[in-house]
């Protein structure tokens, strides 16, 4: 269930305040039993436009699972518009965020194997990229490259243990990055 308030402030701003419950249900073979799990979430999100071509945002989120908060997740995103003609644009995107992830009910009670001492993934996640967006009548394209960099304390991993036995635990500390790309085409078609 989703919970959501807009709001906007004046022409350059905007406020969304929200709260989400999930309810999840599980019954398998690798469960000793049907396992439930609520989770909570309550998150602000602030959007204002500083100047025509720079749009910020920021955003708070805590969540509540398995009675235990996880990590207060803080981001901050800015979107840069460095060209803007009629038909095409080009965009500038950055984020920094304090990233989290929850042990799934998978990594906790898998029989054999879960770990209910498992901790939270915690970390910092970085990312810079640029959209091109093109625009003809009937026919819209973008491409979006993204650079993004994770750094990740108690990754949770699986690995066999001594006796050959899958089984997840927590890593002290990983880095990860990558690149990501998407092409999008849009025909529109108004006979229909």
């Amino acid at each position: 269930a989703l919970v959501q308030f807009d709001q906007d402030i004046g022409k350059r701003s905007s406020l969304r305040i929200g709260s989400n419950w999930t309810k999840y249900f599980t019954k398998s073979n690798g469960f000793a039993g049907r396992l439930t799990e609520d989770r909570y979430d309550a998150f602000l999100s602030f959007r204002h436009r500083v100047r025509n071509w720079w749009l910020s945002s920021l955003n708070l989120r805590e969540a509540l699972y398995a009675e235990q908060f996880a990590p207060f997740a803080p981001s901050w995103g800015n979107e840069f518009t460095t060209v803007d003609k009629e038909e095409w644009k080009v965009l500038l995107k950055t984020q920094l965020a304090r990233a989290y992830r929850v042990p799934t009910l998978n990594d906790r009670y898998w029989m054999p194997g879960g770990n209910l001492e498992l901790k939270s993934e915690t970390g910092i996640n970085a990312e810079v990229g640029a959209e091109v967006r093109l625009r003809k009548k009937k026919h819209e394209a973008s491409f979006e490259l993204n650079h993004h960099r994770l750094w990740v304390d108690q990754w949770i991993i699986w690995l066999p243990n001594l006796n050959g036995l899958w089984t997840p635990s927590n890593l002290s500390t990983v880095h990860v990055s990558g690149i990501e790309a998407s092409l999008k085409n849009t025909f529109t078609n108004d006979h229909f």
